[in-house]
C-alpha cells in the first residue's frame, strides 16, 4: 500500500508543476476560471496528503532500510570529496578508517596532505584548540593503503590498530600558554625581594610540551637585596591534574624550590 501512496503522491507533485506552468491543463479543463495559485495549491494539498498516507503505511523494516541506503549514499559523497579519496585513491573504508584514527588521537579534520615517499603522507590539519606546525603530522601506510601509523615529529601517537599518545600531550593550546605563563610569574615574584620590581622579558621565554608536561623556561630582571636590577633564570613544570595545571617542579637560579 505504501508503494501506490508514494506513487500517487509523485504524481501529485508532477501535476502541481503542471499547474503552475498552465493551470488549466492542472484542472484537466474541468475548472478553466481556477488561476495558478489554486490549481496548484489542490495538488500540494494532495501530494502533502498522500506522502504522510505512504509515510504511515511503510513497514518499519523498510523504512530502517530506506535510512541506512540515504545514510550509506550520505558517506559515499563525502568519501569521494575527501582529500585522500580524491588524490590518492583510497577507498570509502579506508578513508573512514583513517579519519577514526585521526580523532582518536585528537586530530580532528584533514585540512590537505602531500605525498612524500612512496607510503608516507604529510597532513595539514585542524586539531582543535592545538595547532601542529606545518609538516610535522605524517601517516604511514603499506602498498594496500592500510593504516599503520600515525606520527608528531619523530613522536608516534597511533600504531598497531590503537592510539598511543594524543596530539594535545605535545602541543600546548593559548590557553594552557597563558595559564602556565601567569602562574610562572606569580611563583617567581614569591621568591624575589622585591617582587613590585619584577620585569619579565617575555622574549627570553621557551615553552616545552611532552607527555603532558608542560615546561617554560625563562628571565626576570628585578631588583636584589642592595637595590640594583639584575637578572635572573627560572623553570617551572606544570602537568594537568583534576582540570587544572598544577606546578609540580619550580627551579630559580639553579636552586630547586619545588
Amino acid at each position: 500500500m505504501y508503494a501506490l501512496f508514494g506513487f500517487l503522491a509523485m504524481i501529485a507533485t508532477i501535476m502541481m508543476i503542471v499547474a503552475l506552468i498552465k493551470p488549466k491543463w492542472g484542472t484537466f479543463g474541468k475548472r478553466p476560471e481556477w488561476n495558478r495559485k489554486k490549481a496548484a495549491g489542490l495538488w500540494l494539498a494532495a501530494c502533502i496528503v498522500l506522502s504522510g498516507l505512504a509515510s504511515a503505511t511503510t513497514p518499519p523494516e523498510v523504512k530502517q532500510a530506506q535510512q541506512q541506503k540515504a545514510a550509506q549514499q550520505k558517506m559515499e559523497e563525502e568519501a569521494k570529496k575527501h582529500v585522500f579519496a580524491k588524490n590518492y585513491g583510497f577507498t570509502m573504508e579506508q578513508t573512514k578508517a583513517l579519519d577514526e584514527a585521526l580523532e582518536s588521537v585528537g586530530i580532528k579534520k584533514i585540512k590537505d596532505a602531500t605525498k612524500q615517499g612512496a607510503h608516507d603522507y604529510v597532513l595539514e590539519v585542524d586539531a582543535g584548540s592545538y595547532t601542529p606546525d606545518k609538516n610535522t603530522i605524517h601517516v604511514f601506510c603499506d602498498e594496500n593503503n592500510k593504516l599503520l601509523a600515525i606520527k608528531y615529529r619523530a613522536i608516534t601517537l597511533w600504531t598497531d590498530g590503537k592510539p598511543v599518545h594524543q596530539i594535545g600531550d605535545y602541543i600546548m593550546s593559548t590557553s594552557e600558554e597563558l595559564t602556565v605563563t601567569r602562574k610562572s610569574k606569580e611563583m617567581v615574584k614569591k621568591v624575589l625581594k622585591a617582587p613590585k620590581s619584577a620585569s619579565f622579558d617575555s622574549g627570553t621565554f621557551k615553552y616545552y610540551k611532552s607527555q603532558g608536561v608542560i615546561t617554560l623556561i625563562g628571565t626576570v630582571d628585578a631588583q636584589n637585596s642592595f637595590g640594583a636590577m639584575i637578572r635572573s633564570q627560572f623553570k617551572t613544570q606544570f602537568k594537568e591534574e583534576d582540570g587544572s595545571l598544577k606546578p609540580i617542579h619550580f627551579t630559580f637560579e639553579g636552586n630547586q624550590l619545588l
